[in-house]
């Protein structure tokens, strides 16, 4: 049964954590069971926040982290109440947990803030202010392992949506870029730590940034362009976690065109990361019409020159994934993902490489993902699959390649029925390919069957693959009248 707020809060203040860790419940087991009922009674518990703030520090940190999950989760919450427990939470006193009680307030006001169901009213916005500002500039914190988990980089992070929730209420949002330009100056870059800070998430919402102040982001492009530790650092952090927003890129051209001509991969993921986000937004311009593959100038060569195959072969894939999962890409991007391709393919086809080497992975996965799709002219990839097979003699892995096949073998009977013979006389055929389509390559001959000029070819497949063991498709023999004599 599930117990009101008073109820939960006398469970929790007569909870003993135990001291043999192998057995009993421990303060951290306990802080986590807290949390989810939280989250499973925060439309409950949420007007009554302001009662869990006598909790001990590992409970209160549980209940701050389960109130933002569960505004994350869409639940219509009591706004004000969570409003004022951050305020109360970053007034607390000094403890070892501070940095983690302040960093889960700042979450949560971040949350209110941009999840419509629990945002709070317009008269609510100096509260939140001035508890971002106190979080913000507390003292003696610990140095961040990381600065996406650091309370004051959250702070920041949730000014900048203080901001934009400002803004959809037509009232004044400038005072985060005070804040940023206080945090900016000379001197205030002189202290590492707030500077590292600072710039990191300028560069984290350095888009949303443009999108509120056009003129501040353009002034400061500064502080992400150049060779210095600190504008690298914003740089990385605007790559890894910025969206593509065109004016943003706009700004930042000259940093892309360095990017692009300059060899980053250290062998890290994190690099790797980063150099397939940069070809990512690169290519992104592509497909907007903004530029083109080949060129005096051209941003896409010279990123690819500068990249390594391992990158490439996974922003190809990356490309051809997202053709296929999207549903709303525009003809005219869906041309340029082709045009994209036959350059890569050419591109590809001189360069050295390995039978396991990215570049061959690029030319056996790529196609078949970009075919599958469903997005392409028929007879494109019809020929794309044909220049697959003649290099690969196969389909590769790609599951979806046959079914695709019986979406347009109607119209194009005699070139798909080419594709299944030459796949099923393969010396390199997968053995389990047959039976693993069978539904799918039983349609495909079947349509062959039904259409007088193809029939013959139809029962030559249908015979070849018997005569290699796989007698599975005999039964559509059955099914048609006998060839004539004659």
């Amino acid at each position: 049964m599930a117990l009101n707020t008073t109820e939960l809060i006398a469970h929790v203040h007569a909870f003993t954590p135990s001291v043999n860790r192998f057995a009993g419940q421990s303060e951290g087991d306990y802080a986590t069971q807290l949390r989810a009922a939280i989250i499973q009674q925060a439309l409950a518990h949420s007007p009554y926040a302001a009662l869990f703030i006598d909790l001990d520090d590992a409970y209160f940190v549980a209940v701050l982290s389960g109130f933002a999950e569960a505004v994350r989760k869409g639940e219509a919450l009591h706004s004000e109440a969570l409003v004022r427990l951050a305020a109360t939470a970053a007034a607390r006193s000094a403890t070892p947990r501070t940095r983690d009680i302040l960093y889960e307030s700042a979450q949560l006001l971040y949350a209110v803030l941009v999840h419509p169901t629990a945002q709070p009213v317009p008269a609510l916005a100096e509260d939140i202010w001035q508890t971002l500002t106190a979080i913000l500039h507390t003292a003696d914190l610990p140095a961040p392992s990381d600065y996406w988990g650091d309370p004051r980089a959250q702070a920041l992070r949730t000014m900048v949506a203080w901001a934009r929730w400002r803004r959809t209420h037509d009232a004044n949002f400038g005072r985060p870029f005070d804040t940023l330009d206080e945090l900016t100056g000379l001197e205030a870059l002189t202290d590492s730590l707030a500077a590292d800070l600072t710039v990191t998430v300028i560069g984290e919402r350095f888009a949303q940034l443009t999108d509120l102040d056009h003129g501040w982001a353009e002034r400061h492009i500064h502080l992400l362009t150049g060779t210095n530790p600190l504008a690298r650092l914003a740089w990385e952090a605007y790559l890894e976690i910025s969206p593509p927003y065109r004016p943003a890129i706009d700004l930042l051209l000259d940093a892309y065109r360095a990017a692009a001509s300059t060899r980053s991969e250290d062998g890290t993921d994190r690099q790797e990361h980063l150099r397939i986000k940069l070809g990512s937004d690169v290519l992104g311009r592509y497909w907007g019409g903004l530029i083109e593959l080949d060129g005096e100038d051209s941003i896409i060569r010279d990123y690819y020159a500068n990249s390594s195959s391992e990158v490439l072969n996974r922003l190809a894939w990356n490309i051809a994934s997202d053709v296929s999962a999207a549903s709303d890409i525009p003809d005219a991007v869906i041309e340029r993902v082709r045009r994209w391709w036959e350059w890569r393919k050419t591109n590809l086809t001189g360069a050295p490489a390995g039978p396991d080497s990215p570049e061959r992975r690029e030319l056996l996965e790529v196609p078949g993902a970009l075919v599958s799709s469903g997005r392409f002219p028929a007879t494109w990839c019809i020929d794309q699959l044909h220049e697959l097979l003649k290099t690969a003699r196969s389909f590769g892995r790609n599951s979806r390649i046959f079914r695709y096949l019986t979406t347009v073998v109607e119209d194009h009977t005699g070139p798909v029925l080419n594709l299944v013979q030459q796949c099923l006389t393969s010396p390199s055929m997968d053995p389990w390919l047959p039976s693993l389509h069978e539904a799918d390559i039983s349609t495909l001959l079947r349509t062959g069957l039904q259409t007088p000029e193809h029939a013959a070819l139809s029962r030559d497949i249908i015979n070849r693959a018997a005569a290699r063991g796989y007698q599975q498709f005999r039964s559509l023999l059955a099914a048609q009248p006998p060839a004539p004599t004659p």
